[in-house]
């Protein structure tokens, strides 16, 4: 029989809320075993799911929601209303609350900074008083986000750069958002680089998968010598390759 302290823990353990990127790990795992539990895990993505009747999914995905909702708190579940998905919630989470190092804090500031816009989006439907509370929780969540050692203004730079450039930056701006120290001037460098391949695409009238395809093909070349490959193929198939991974991603 578990002793009083015991107990004590069990109902804290139980009574997790979720408040951002500080108890992810902690709220992460008690939520996990608690929707193991009732045997609806699966609707996070992260599980083998199971066939089941619409009826049967429905009541599941109700549970799911009220397990989510029920221990998380107020600022995040603002960041989720409207979300009906499970996978899609779980994820949004998982965004907001996991990155490390720097990759939060540009995650909250490119939040805050569409905040204006999300909302135009959806029709003004937000209240003053939710607007309100909603930037400033994000402004709280970046002031304990950011690194002591780091220029916050530094941040802002890549991160308005950053969404200022073409769709086909797109794969390169997860390798900057994922850096946990790296600079203004690397970013800038980086993506001028980046730059120089872009534009020759573009004058030789090279589409996004075709390019992608290519790259890909030269990146296999790295690793295998040329009579690894059907030469008559090696081509098409890369660039099949490339555009099923597009077709999946969007």
């Amino acid at each position: 029989m578990a002793s009083g302290d015991e107990r004590d823990e069990q109902v804290c353990t139980r009574r997790i809320i979720l408040t951002g990127f500080d108890n992810w790990g902690r709220w992460s795992s008690n939520t996990k075993a608690s929707m193991q539990e009732k045997g609806v895990w699966d609707l996070t993505g992260n599980g083998a799911g199971v066939p089941q009747t619409q009826a049967t999914l429905e009541k599941a995905k109700g549970t799911a929601l009220r397990i989510i909702l029920e221990s998380i708190d107020d600022n995040l579940f603002r960041t989720i209303e409207g979300m009906e998905e499970i996978t899609e919630i779980w994820d949004k989470l998982k965004t907001m609350c996991s990155q490390v190092g720097q990759g939060v804090v540009y995650a909250i500031l490119n939040e805050l900074f569409g905040y204006a816009a999300a909302n135009k989006s959806k029709g003004y439907t937000k209240s003053v008083n939710t607007i309100f509370g909603d930037v400033g929780s994000l402004i709280k969540r970046l002031k304990s986000a950011v690194q002591e050692d780091r220029d916050i203004w530094d941040n802002i730079h890549i991160v308005i750069a950053l969404g200022a450039l073409a769709p086909e930056y797109d794969n390169n701006k997860v390798h900057i958002t994922t850096s946990k120290e790296i600079q203004v001037q690397e970013v800038q460098q980086y993506m001028a680089s980046e730059e120089v391949q872009i534009n020759s695409d573009r004058q030789v009238g090279v589409e996004p998968e075709l390019a992608m395809a290519q790259h890909i093909t030269n990146r296999l070349d790295l690793f295998k010598p040329p009579s690894f490959y059907d030469e008559e193929h090696e081509f098409e198939a890369a660039n099949g390759e490339a555009l099923y991974c597009t077709k999946r991603e969007q």
